[in-house]
């Protein structure tokens, strides 16, 4: 896995990516990730699951480039497909921008609202897979050409994998 953005990855991009929500919508309710923060609550949800790992992908706007919503929406739809050929616990979620720094300690398990996200052109639906292998992940952040996804290990520290 990389451990940083390539040079050619524009610093508003590794920003906007670095400071964005991820919102898993599990079946005990929204959980809100902030890139480097630990989450107790994605900890109890892999433990519920049987995972060490977890990956948030999405196939909107590849390359972090602005494409119609038709588009999107199709793209979306295959990766979910193809993602769950894979058999893995698979939730939903979505991306969004940060407008204030990141969530306060224990806010995790609450649903995300206006004060701590922007829900406009800049919120992308999201596959979440627990179990999932990392190169696994990573061939699919590439299939959708993808700049990035998130992955989180056992300690449920949500970090970007950035494509080089």
């Amino acid at each position: 896995m990389s451990a940083g953005p390539p040079s050619s990855v524009p610093d508003a991009i590794v920003h906007a990516f670095a400071t964005a929500r991820y919102v898993i919508d599990a079946p005990s309710g929204q959980i809100t990730l902030s890139i480097g923060c630990e989450s107790p609550a994605l900890h109890d949800l892999m433990q519920v699951c049987g995972a060490q790992t977890m990956a948030i992908l999405t196939a909107f706007n590849p390359g972090a480039q602005h494409r119609n919503a038709a588009t999107n929406r199709a793209a979306q739809e295959a990766l979910t497909d193809e993602a769950r050929t894979l058999g893995l616990p698979m939730f939903t979620g979505y991306n969004a921008a940060a407008v204030n720094g990141p969530p306060q300690r224990g806010h995790e398990h609450a649903r995300a609202n206006a004060s701590a996200l922007i829900m406009d052109d800049t919120t992308e639906p999201t596959v979440i897979l627990l179990g999932i292998h990392p190169s696994q992940a990573s061939a699919l952040a590439s299939a959708y050409g993808q700049l990035a996804w998130v992955f989180a290990g056992r300690d449920a520290v949500p970090r970007l994998v950035w494509k080089i």
